[in-house]
C-alpha cells in the first residue's frame, strides 16, 4: 500500500451479481502534485480522460477557461500545448466547471520543460517553468484544436505561494490500472509533441498525433479485451493473454454539480469453452503522424479472483469507472 495521497487502489475484486453477469468497479486515481503538494485534477480532466479510455460518441462537454463556454472534446491534437496561468491572488479551484470571469492579475507563462518518467509506482509527467511573477494561484490550461479555432480549458489548479524566478514543477502521477501508453498521450497533450513509444498490441512501438490541432489522435469506440493472465500489473504491459475482444455498451453518467463521472462499459461475451478471466484490457485505436491506426492497450486490470465465463453462453461483464476528487 502506498502511503500519503499517493495511495494505491484496492484489489478489484469482481460481484457475481446474477447466474452470468458480474460487476466489476474500478477506481481512477491520477493524481496532481505541484511543488509536491497535491493539487485539484478539475472536471475537465476527467472528460478529456474519460473520452480517450472510452471513445464516447461525441465526446465529453469540456468548459473553457475564463468565460466557461461548453465545448466537445473529441479526442483532438493540442494547439500549442499547456501553459500556466498565475495570479498575484488567490482564485481557489473545486472539481467543478472553470468560470473565474475576468481574472484579475493574470500572468500566462508558457512551460519550459516538459517530460515523462517511468517509477516503480507509477508513470508521471512532469512540466517546470520558472515563474515571472510573484502570486499566490497557479492554474494549468490546455489548448486543444477544433475543425477553426482552439479552446482552452483548465485541467487543474492550486492556492499555492510562489515567487518570481521561482521554479515551480507539475506532476501528473499515472496509477494501476492507467498503463503507459496513456501517460504517452497526456505527455503528448501536454507538450503538444508527437512522442513516440506507445507500444501496439504486438509490441511495436509508434508514435501518437497528438499535436495536431483539429485532428483527432484516437478514432472508433473502445474495445474489451478478457483474458488469462494472473500476472501481476506493470505499466510496460501492452496486451491482454490470450484475449477475447469485445465491443462494449458505453453509457456515461455525470454528476449535476460535476463533481465525478462514472462510465458503465458492459459486455456481453460468449467464449467456446468455459474460461476463466484474471485481467480486463481497455483498448484504443490510434492515429500515427502517417495517418495510419494501430490499437494499444491504455488499461490493464488485474483481478485478486477470477471471473467465470461459461463456455457457449452469454456472459455479461460490467465495467464501471468512476473518477472523482
Amino acid at each position: 500500500m502506498r502511503s500519503g495521497y499517493l495511495s494505491g487502489i484496492p484489489n478489484i475484486a469482481p460481484q457475481l451479481i446474477d447466474k452470468r453477469t458480474w460487476l466489476v468497479d474500478v477506481p481512477l486515481k491520477p493524481i496532481g502534485i505541484i511543488n509536491g503538494k497535491r493539487n485539484l485534477l478539475i472536471y475537465n480532466f476527467y472528460a478529456i480522460l474519460h473520452s480517450i479510455l472510452t471513445g464516447r460518441s461525441g465526446g465529453y462537454t469540456v468548459y473553457a477557461f475564463v468565460d466557461g463556454s461548453a465545448h466537445t472534446y473529441a479526442c483532438r491534437g493540442t494547439y500549442g500545448g499547456s501553459a500556466l496561468r498565475l495570479w498575484t491572488t488567490a482564485k481557489s479551484v473545486a472539481f467543478s466547471k472553470v468560470n473565474y470571469g475576468l481574472a484579475d492579475a493574470q500572468t500566462e507563462f508558457g512551460t519550459s520543460t516538459v517530460t515523462i518518467d517511468e517509477l516503480s509506482d507509477r508513470v508521471r509527467v512532469n512540466i517546470s517553468a520558472v515563474l515571472p511573477i510573484t502570486g499566490n494561484s497557479v492554474i494549468l490550461i490546455i489548448r486543444f484544436g477544433t475543425s477553426s479555432n482552439y479552446y482552452a480549458p483548465a485541467i487543474a489548479g492550486k492556492d499555492i505561494a510562489f515567487s518570481v524566478d521561482q521554479t515551480i514543477t507539475w506532476r501528473l502521477n499515472f496509477f494501476e490500472p492507467l498503463v503507459r501508453n496513456l501517460a504517452y498521450i497526456f505527455f503528448g497533450l501536454l507538450s503538444d509533441t508527437d512522442p513516440t513509444g506507445i507500444l501496439d498490441l504486438a509490441g511495436t512501438s509508434h508514435d501518437v498525433r497528438t499535436s495536431a490541432e483539429g485532428t483527432s489522435f484516437a478514432t472508433g469506440v473502445c474495445k474489451v479485451h478478457f483474458g488469462t493472465s494472473n500476472a501481476p500489473f506493470s505499466f510496460d504491459n501492452y496486451a491482454i493473454t490470450d484475449p477475447i475482444e469485445v465491443t462494449p455498451k458505453v453509457t456515461a453518467i455525470v454528476d449535476d454539480g460535476l463533481k465525478y463521472i462514472l462510465t458503465i462499459l458492459t459486455s456481453y461475451v460468449v467464449p467456446a469453452s468455459d474460461t476463466d478471466i484474471y485481467e480486463i484490457g481497455i483498448v484504443r485505436t490510434l492515429y500515427d503522424t502517417a495517418g495510419n491506426t494501430y490499437d494499444a492497450l491504455l488499461a490493464r486490470i488485474v483481478l485478486s479472483t477470477p471471473i467465470t465465463l461459461h463456455g457457449g453462453k452469454t456472459n455479461v461483464v460490467i465495467l464501471r469507472l468512476l473518477a472523482k476528487e
